[in-house]
């Protein structure tokens, strides 16, 4: 979350470069964002494909 503070703006791919310890596998950080999208903490946008 603090990650998403600090960039305000990002894909999962700017999230996942940014963690520095204890990496988790790039489909698990998707699926923490999309949890809080469901939950109303973030929004997203669509480009093309990419959320």
């Amino acid at each position: 979350m603090h990650i998403l503070w600090e960039l305000e703006k990002a894909f999962v791919k700017d999230v996942f470069t940014e963690i520095k310890e204890d990496k988790p596998h790039y489909n698990t950080l998707s699926t923490i964002i999309r949890n809080l999208e469901e939950k109303g903490c973030v929004s997203y946008n669509t480009y093309g494909k990419t959320h």
